[in-house]
């Protein structure tokens, strides 16, 4: 990758980590899982792309396993600042998935989860097809998505491109 490809590399693995911040487990009450383990830490429930983002994550050194071997499993903590998780993954990306793998499961998560959390963005329509305002924290992601292609400047948002469709045509699993 080259050096702008590799600033959007760290800034979609960023707002990955900030949705994977923001589904850490909090409950105080004795949570039942294999590790016995106390919150906060992040579980995969064995979703599909709550698994993918802990997987990738960890292959970037971004999170680590709660098992003592260190395998990827579906229990994680934060191995870095969050701060420091844009160098971190592009430090690790050797080690992660591909760019074009980050960009489909950011727009996955972000298609998938944002449809149950209204309160984080609103989806709405340019042209029948979907567009998203955006949070702040959201800002450097959608800035390297438009960099690369997947996403277009419309007023107080962002909208797809053929290129994400064609993109999101395609199974990544």
């Amino acid at each position: 990758m080259i050096s702008p490809e590799l600033d959007a590399y760290g800034k979609i693995a960023n707002a990955i980590a900030l949705w994977v911040f923001g589904a850490l487990s909090s409950d105080e009450k004795s949570t039942k899982n294999e590790l016995n383990l106390p919150p906060p830490y992040f579980h995969t429930y064995s979703d599909s792309l709550r698994g993918r983002s802990g997987e990738w994550l960890w292959r970037l050194k971004i999170l680590r396993s709660l098992y003592q071997d260190n395998r990827c499993g579906d229990f994680f903590v934060f191995d870095c600042e969050l701060a420091d998780v844009p160098a971190t993954a592009i430090t690790n990306a050797n080690e992660g998935p591909s760019l074009e793998e980050l960009v489909w499961l950011y727009i996955e998560l972000r298609s998938e989860y944002t449809q149950l959390h209204l309160h984080r963005s609103t989806l709405f329509f340019i042209d029948h097809k979907p567009a998203f305002s955006i949070s702040e924290e959201e800002r450097p992601a959608f800035t390297a998505l438009e960099y690369l292609g997947y996403a277009r400047g419309v007023p107080d948002g962002y909208a797809a491109t053929a290129k994400t469709e064609i993109l999101l045509s395609t199974t990544l699993w």
